[in-house]
């Protein structure tokens, strides 16, 4: 992996399919962060680091906190875990319906679709360790954007 395989997308002009794109082909390596056969955490945080940079600057540092924040409240250990993570869609889709600006809403568009592509691929895991594992990936990757996103915000 020493090519580093993420350098690649640092268009500033990346669309919303672009990045979509993205995700799905790195929405694996993302959730098997702690996996050191299966990725290179070097190669992940240069792309943590360009979804803050060219993705989401537009959000807010408050808003986008204030998604983390929901997130790391969550309790694996409770029953409701999964669900409570799932009500994190319909918690973003509020905020992109009420977005007038549209620079930020489709940072929240993008913001929304890695939720969503995250929820999706660990709804499919039947095991329960190997889904609270994936989540815990999940939550660290998104807490290196939310650290490179104070970097870049505007």
């Amino acid at each position: 992996m020493g090519d580093n395989k993420f350098k690649k997308h640092d268009n500033l002009t990346e669309s919303y399919e672009n990045f979509c794109r993205i995700i799905g082909e790195h929405i694996d390596d993302i959730l098997n962060l702690t996996n050191p056969s299966k990725v290179d955490i070097v190669d992940l945080m240069t792309l943590a680091e360009n979804i803050a940079k060219e993705h989401l600057k537009s959000i807010p540092s408050s808003k986008l906190r204030d998604f983390y924040d929901y997130i790391l409240k969550i309790d694996v250990n409770d029953t409701n875990w999964f669900v409570e993570f799932a009500l994190l869609k319909p918690k973003i889709a509020y905020h992109v319906g009420k977005e007038t600006n549209k620079e930020k809403q489709l940072a929240l568009k993008k913001l929304r679709y890695f939720v969503d592509s995250a929820i999706m691929k660990i709804r499919e895991i039947e095991d329960n360790k190997a889904k609270k594992d994936k989540f815990k990936n999940f939550k660290t990757f998104f807490e290196s954007i939310v650290a490179y996103h104070k970097v870049y915000a505007k």
